[in-house]
């Protein structure tokens, strides 16, 4: 928790002394260089900003400085030289708080007997060997033969890696917990009790953390200084009704984006005062997935200013961890995030405003910010809020990333705007910029062209916000449009090979980059379901004059694809 202080000192004329951990003697070089106009703007050779000077000065004035999340500040698949840039801390290439029970007790071995019969979960009145190893399934709580594995398990594992800081007791993804009569118990008798903090959820709190300080306490009788994290997670997401072991850390499971909306902001507020009560320390784990999961990028950067701002009444926030990208489509979200964990008092406004003005130079910065305003006001404001993506994923542990259907949202004319903005940062930053200026302009316009595709192809402008046809003449239309998406949707394919190549050419791989990629183009290349869908809403009105007309209308055209022009022709022959 100390690691992260630093002070810079001037105990002579000649004498710049700086007192820091190894860890902290980065913050305090970084407070040197960013005095100096340094700005780390974006991962890779070309992504920070030197200013041009004939000399560099440090003023005689003492210094202090530390970070406001002391125990970790986590940026997901990152290149690790930037988010260090950035004050990020990460606690080591074993996750401090990631799922973890398929680790602790492995189904290779506590799936088969003599095991399976106590360690395992009880499901419809039989223990049972999970199907998936990784997912899908948690260990019998109230097992006392499971706590003592555990136990061994993991003391095994420090044994061998003396270095370990941090060991995770976290619960697998998804659910299925153990039913039997004894978690019931420890549980209040029912499996039908509702997370108070996640509805949607059933309730494992009290028998999941008092397995994990059973477990903290047997592990710290020979590690006494290892630290433990959890997740707080749909059925973990309540505090138990009992103290965590001071040195079990919970993340809570949840989206920044979400705070938008003041009711869920003041249930937060709720469940960190309710945290604050049982645990020593807490943190968040959240999932700010933009380009990999949604079809333009995904800004909300007043909401992460106002979140990160409830560390002023909830000291004991003291971690955080960024599910995401590692692309730069989304222009200052990154940076403003490590921005913030760094410092959540930081002027956010004034962090913009700079990554604006040197991203890609002062004769771009306007053009530049009004591009990413545009998309933080579609995002925030507006006909988004009215639909199914928003109003299902708001209470949700996390927005829908599959869903779709809110870029019907987008108005008339946004899109185009978005292209003259962009093309207009290009000409300043190549005009007026330095190389590395109009280096990053260009990897921000090559992103702007796969948002673009994506939303073309995904039909926007094609429908209502809901998505839905009320009259021929829009289906007409629609199809008009037809021969446009399917182009567009193959341009996909290749501008995502394309932003692809320029990432990981950069380089900074924390060895999980190229998978993180491969799983990035597999989900751009899957079709979007919003085409499919509103072809086969359109057929309501294939009897209609004007449909049929627009339908002959494609139905050779080459630019087609072969899916939907086969189905056209069937259609007419009726």
């Amino acid at each position: 928790m100390e690691e992260d202080d630093w002070a810079i000192d001037f105990p002579d004329e000649r004498t710049m002394k700086v007192t820091c951990s190894p860890r902290s003697a980065r913050w305090a070089m970084n407070r040197l260089v960013e005095d100096w106009g340094v700005v780390f703007c974006q991962p890779g050779p070309h992504g920070t900003h030197y200013p041009r000077r004939a000399s560099l000065a440090c003023a005689r004035e003492a210094r202090r400085g530390t970070a406001a999340l002391r125990l970790s500040r986590d940026l997901y698949v990152e290149d690790p030289e930037w988010v260090r840039a950035l004050g990020c801390k990460s606690l080591g290439d074993v996750k401090f708080f990631n799922h973890s029970m398929h680790a602790v007790l492995p189904t290779a071995k506590y799936g088969e007997e003599p095991w399976v019969s106590d360690v395992m979960p009880e499901r419809d009145g039989k223990r049972v060997k999970p199907r998936n190893h990784y997912s899908g399934w948690q260990p019998c709580w109230a097992s006392e033969t499971g706590r003592a594995e555990a136990v061994k398990n993991i003391c095994a594992y420090l044994r061998k890696h003396p270095e370990q800081q941090t060991y995770s007791l976290s619960v697998n993804d998804l659910e299925g917990y153990c039913e039997c009569a004894k978690c019931r118990a420890l549980n209040g008798g029912s499996f039908t009790n509702r997370c108070t903090f996640g509805f949607r959820h059933r309730k494992h709190s009290e028998s999941y953390y008092q397995w994990v300080n059973a477990v903290a306490e047997g592990v710290r009788k020979e590690f006494p200084d290892i630290w433990f994290g959890v997740l707080a997670y749909c059925g973990t997401i309540d505090p138990p009704s009992f103290p965590l072991n001071d040195h079990v850390v919970p993340f809570l499971c949840c989206d920044t984006y979400q705070a938008q909306d003041e009711k869920i902001l003041a249930d937060r507020e709720r469940l960190f005062a309710a945290w604050s009560e049982k645990a020593s320390a807490f943190g968040l784990w959240d999932y700010a997935y933009g380009c990999r999961a949604y079809q333009a990028p995904r800004l909300y950067t007043k909401t992460m200013a106002k979140y990160f701002a409830l560390k002023r009444k909830y000291p004991k926030l003291q971690a955080f961890f960024m599910e995401g990208d590692t692309f730069v489509g989304e222009g200052p979200k990154r940076y403003l995030f490590g921005k913030l964990i760094s410092d959540p008092d930081c002027d956010a406004e004034a962090e913009l405003d700079r990554w604006y003005r040197t991203c890609c130079g002062e004769a771009a910065a306007d053009d530049l910010r009004g591009y990413y305003d545009l998309w933080e006001r579609f995002y925030t404001e507006g006909d988004i809020k009215k639909t199914i993506w928003y109003t299902r994923g708001i209470t949700g542990v996390y927005m829908d990333f599959g869903q779709r259907r809110y870029v019907f949202a987008l108005k008339d004319g946004e899109l185009e705007k978005a292209d003259r903005l962009m093309a207009r940062v290009v000409a300043a930053a190549e005009a007026s910029g330095d190389a590395d200026q109009g280096e990053r302009a260009r990897r921000l316009a090559e992103w702007h062209a796969l948002y673009h595709a994506r939303l073309v192809a995904s039909g926007v402008g094609c429908a209502d916000y809901e998505g839905k046809f009320h009259a021929a003449d829009e289906v007409a239309r629609f199809l008009a449009k037809l021969p446009e998406i399917c182009t567009a949707h193959r341009q996909v394919a290749d501008l995502t090979e394309k932003v692809i190549a320029t990432r990981l050419a950069d380089g900074g791989d924390d060895g999980r980059l190229k998978g993180h990629c491969d799983g990035f183009r597999t989900r751009q290349l899957n079709r979007t379901t919003n085409i499919v869908s509103l072809f086969n809403d359109a057929l309501a009105f294939v009897g209609d004059p004007a449909v049929r007309r627009a339908m002959a209308a494609v139905a050779d055209d080459a630019r087609v694809d072969d899916l939907f022009r086969d189905s056209i022709r069937g259609l007419l022959d009726l």
